[in-house]
């Protein structure tokens, strides 16, 4: 190629302005001073600092690396580490909770004392939780129910052993008869799954069984089926264990303990206590232990069981589950990515819907043992060590809403749920009624993605996570580099499981310098700082909740057709959630020192405990309003425990409907419609249905609300916001914060202001008690109104003549005039750093310079296509000799795969959004010609596609990456009007 310098002389410029019923100043800089007291101090703060999971080889790591890669993390903007034992060479010697693990985690505990940040440790090696040492008999190890079955013919006699199940895994030596019982088939005992079983036809034989065998004659009405239930262990292992075919404890084998009694939390407290807990390490962890962690509940059984099962669940639903046991199977319920749910089809069903109602009262109480025995006491036992228990508690089985409640920080993930948002507000709830701080995030684990994962698309997942209630980012993760003595780019857990989680390159990225995008981490680990103080400072309140009753969380959980276009947050609660504090209801808001619920929908809710109805309607007669979609609750969810109880159920709910604070409609798009009816109102109003997503956050210095953008078009409309004062705008990139300066009060009282967000962007905008003394726009026909400090500013990026109306009534007429075209920028200098293998497996960076006409992804450069690095972009052009404060422009960068920063003249901008790819040069550009340099951060998948060892990367396309553009200079004009 050519080598070039490109001069575009432009002339762009200096505004023309004139002004009637104004005067005009010389433009001075726009103010950035902080408009509210407090908020420097807010956004600055080190608390918020996200956290990343740190995979270590467990004790095979030097006190060396741990040093290194702590301080590499600081170095980035982490706040705290959280430390998983994955993989080590030697299991016996430096596996998880031998000698060598337990120095190397004391080591991380001093040395994060140093450097002022926390570390956090999973309770156990990878997922599920494990103890070494056990067999899948010892008392406190997972359980499961098994069953064998027969079928007899009316009249038939059965004589022999009893009917066995499936065989158990070699390692279960032990098993306990549960039951023996006998059920009359409806129709046919053989027919397609589910079989019918006639309720309440059931015949317990348990008594009758003699050395193992039964000798029974069936009734001579119908035919039966002659079941057996057996307890016995899982001898379920850690999913990293089973994916590396080895075990990764200092004792073998280490099986998943009882997650439904306390005896299992016990053996797990029991361990660390004698194993793996050391004097020092206890002081340690009072001044750098942050969370113990609990992952993933993917607990695999036939039916989960625990030995108090049928006592516990008679103590709590009131009736003996024996009868019910063969309505409970749904063949892989409980098998990770099984695809089954608890809507599949049973392989038994019990007439009259009861079997249904069974497994609602099955799953409820597992919810209840879980919570109970399980999780509270792990967290007391945290909590002991001044340590707080964090966990993803959710399962197939598991009310996620309610089981988070026990927990001081609930954590969801993103694996398999972007575009969910519901996953997250499913357990956000638990972080509002219950006064948690915290809501943790697992990010961004991505099938496939394995080291070609972006922060632009990093950003998509935070940013809905932000909106779904998230302010506690965990990403996932950072790889001990020199693991396992692996060549570069080093050790990394999940591109070595990928055949067994996804076939291809492996998910999630292995962050840490072996990465080019690593050296822009401070600015990303700054947005989410100031994000995440944001979002934890005050109460989050929120406008709705929906009622919801039911286990399974994986997908939609309301379909929203308009609740959240017009600026409606929500939670989801469910029947337990419903009776957590006091005062319930005070001036219409359920939990008003809470969420502040506007309102309470019930949404096509078939099902309804009668408690549940009782409350809500005295939340009603308290002023609640209620919306009820489709048909009204017509049933209880579980078994009846009286032949009135539904019937009570639907008196209740005739006694709600009749109430003047509850509306019922049809359909989820008359919701709104009702909502407004009943005088609830969003607190962000959107004008116009769009795809903006709010959260609120209540404080005693204002009002601050969160707005993401989610749809994949830029979004332009109005917004009315709860508060008094004036709004401000936070720029969470840069921690600048400017008054905004084009609003007006509405007749409602409400802060309205003009909203413009890019596809995927977010912002912050606060309502401060802060008196608007200043000047500001109400009203103006084009151009950008800001606030310099000592006056208005009217920009436009096109020439003419606009009105102002301003918060004294005048009428400004400013006239902007021969405002340049856009300039594109085509022709450009790159010199590019090639990051590879070299012949001694260590990284290598080699340099090469080309000169393009035309920018193009990395892939459709010849000299490129199997590259990956940094790339440094320098393209110049020339503004007019006219240039003054008064002109400016912005750079638009189109689009970018990678990490990116922007350098005029030499001097580096503070951090450019990273998803817009837009950014104001105008403070930077001088008269004459202008050097603009993009510095452009890739993966590694293009370069990792050719070395040797990634067969997983070299069978994935190339990966588009660097500055593709196309890239323009669009100039604006502006005055300051007082």
């Amino acid at each position: 190629m050519t080598a070039w310098k490109l001069h575009v002389v432009a002339g762009i410029a200096s505004a023309i302005v004139g002004c009637s019923g104004g005067d005009t100043a010389p433009l001075d800089d726009v103010s950035t001073e902080p408009p509210v007291p407090g908020l420097n101090e807010l956004l600055d703060s080190s608390d918020a600092r996200p956290k990343i999971r740190w995979w270590w080889t467990c004790g095979d790591m030097s006190p060396e690396d741990i040093a290194e890669e702590l301080t590499q993390m600081a170095e980035a903007g982490f706040g705290a580490a959280e430390v998983l034992c994955t993989l080590t060479a030697d299991p016996a010697n430096h596996g998880w909770g031998s000698p060598a693990m337990s120095d190397r985690m004391e080591a991380a505990l001093e040395y994060a004392s140093q450097l002022g940040i926390r570390l956090d440790f999973t309770l156990g090696p990878a997922w599920p939780l494990v103890v070494p040492g056990l067999t899948p008999d010892t008392p406190g190890t997972q359980q499961e129910l098994v069953y064998g079955s027969a079928v007899v013919e009316g009249g038939a006699t059965f004589s022999g052993p009893l009917p066995e199940p499936s065989p158990a895994p070699p390692e279960v030596t032990q098993r306990s008869l549960i039951s023996v019982q006998a059920v009359r088939c409806v129709a046919d005992c053989t027919e397609a799954k589910p079989v019918m079983l006639q309720a309440e036809s059931s015949i317990d034989l348990t008594a009758s069984v003699q050395d193992g065998g039964l000798t029974w004659t069936a009734p001579s009405e119908g035919t039966w089926t002659l079941f057996s239930f057996w307890q016995r262990g899982t001898a379920q292992i850690t999913l990293a264990s089973e994916l590396a075919s080895e075990e990764i404890t200092s004792v073998s084998p280490a099986y998943v303990v009882d997650h439904f009694s306390a005896a299992g939390a016990q053996l797990v407290t029991r361990f660390w206590d004698t194993n793996v807990l050391t004097p020092t390490m206890r002081g340690l962890l009072a001044t750098a232990g942050g969370h113990v962690y609990i992952d993933s509940l993917e607990l695999k059984a036939n039916l989960l069981w625990t030995p108090d099962l049928l006592a516990e669940f008679t103590k709590r639903r009131g009736y003996a589950l024996n009868a019910h046991l063969p309505a409970l199977f749904i063949a892989q319920l409980h098998e990770f990515l099984s695809g089954a749910t608890p809507d599949s089809a049973p392989d038994y069903e019990l007439s009259d819907g009861i079997g249904a109602r069974a497994r609602n009262d099955y799953y409820q109480t597992l919810t209840e043992l879980y919570q109970e025995t399980h999780l509270a006491t792990l967290r007391s036992w945290a909590q002991s060590l001044g340590l707080a228990l964090r966990a993803q508690a959710y399962a197939i089985t598991i009310d996620s809403s309610q089981a988070a409640m026990v927990l001081d920080v609930p954590e969801v993930e993103s694996l398999g749920r972007f575009g969910n948002i519901d996953q997250y507000r499913a357990v956000a709830s638990a972080t509002h009624i219950g006064d948690k701080r915290l809501l943790s995030f697992e990010c961004c684990a991505e099938i496939d993605a394995a080291y070609a994962q972006t922060w632009q698309a990093m950003l998509a997942y935070i940013q809905e996570a932000y909106a779904g209630g998230v302010n506690h980012v965990v990403v996932h993760g950072f790889a001990a580099e020199h693991g396992l003595g692996l060549p570069w780019p080093g050790f990394s857990p999940f591109t070595l499981f990928s055949d067994g989680i996804g076939a291809g390159p492996g998910f999630s990225e292995a962050w840490g310098p072996r990465q080019p995008m690593w050296k822009d981490m401070p600015k990303v680990t700054g947005w989410m700082s100031r994000m995440q103080s944001v979002l934890r400072h005050g109460q989050q309140k929120v406008d709705v909740a929906i009622y919801r009753q039911g286990y399974y969380q994986d997908g939609t959980i309301y379909a929203d057709p308009g609740l959240g276009a017009r600026g409606y947050s929500y939670d989801f609660v469910d029947a337990a959630q419903l009776d957590q504090r006091e005062p319930r209801v005070q001036r219409g808001r359920l939990y008003p020192d809470g969420p502040a619920y506007g309102a309470l929908i019930l949404d096509n809710q078939e099902a309804l405990p009668l408690r549940a109805a009782r409350g809500i309607l005295e939340d009603t007669r308290a002023g609640l309003p209620v919306v009820v979609v489709g048909a009204p609750p017509s049933r209880t969810p579980g078994v009846p425990q009286s032949p009135e109880e539904d019937s009570t159920l639907r008196e209740e709910v005739d006694r709600l409907l009749a109430e003047p604070t509850v509306a019922r409609v049809a359909t989820r798009e008359e919701v709104p419609a009702a909502l407004a009816q009943l005088g609830v109102r969003a607190a962000a109003e959107i004008a116009s249905g769009t795809d903006i997503r709010v959260v609120h956050r209540g404080a005693s210095n204002g009002d601050f609300y969160y707005l993401y953008n989610h749809g994949s078009s830029a979004q332009a409309t109005q917004i009315a916001l709860e508060g008094t004062g004036r709004p401000i705008r936070i720029d969470p990139w840069t921690g600048a914060t400017s008054a905004i300066a084009h609003y007006h009060t509405t007749e409602e009282g409400r802060i309205e202001v003009p909203l413009t967000l890019s596809a995927g962007d977010s912002t912050v905008i606060a309502v401060t008690p802060t008196a608007a003394s200043r000047l500001y726009a109400v009203d103006t026909t084009g151009g950008e109104v800001l606030d310099s400090g000592k006056g208005l500013v009217l920009r436009a990026t096109e020439p003419g003549r606009y009105d102002v109306v301003v918060s004294d009534g005048r009428t400004l007429d400013v006239a902007i005039a021969s405002v340049p075209s856009p300039i594109a920028l085509t022709d450009w200098h790159i010199n590019v750093s090639d990051w590879r293998q070299g012949d001694d497996g260590q990284l290598i960076q080699m340099t090469q310079d080309l000169d393009l006409q035309g920018l193009a992804a990395w892939p459709d450069i010849p000299e490129l296509e199997d590259v990956s690095g940094i790339g440094s972009y320098s393209a110049s052009f020339t503004v007019g000799e006219g240039w003054t404060r008064d002109s400016g422009a912005y750079l638009d960068l189109g689009k970018v795969v990678g990490t990116y920063d922007v350098a005029i003249n030499g001097t580096t901008l503070p951090a450019v959004n990273q998803v817009t790819a837009r950014v104001d040069v105008g403070p930077y550009l001088v008269a004459g010609r202008n050097t603009v340099t993009v510095e452009v951060a890739t993966t590694l998948r293009n370069r990792l596609r050719v070395t040797p060892g990634f067969p997983g990367q070299a069978a994935v396309p190339r990966q588009p990456v660097g500055l593709i553009g196309p890239v323009r200079v669009i100039p604006y004009g502006q005055v300051v009007v007082r």
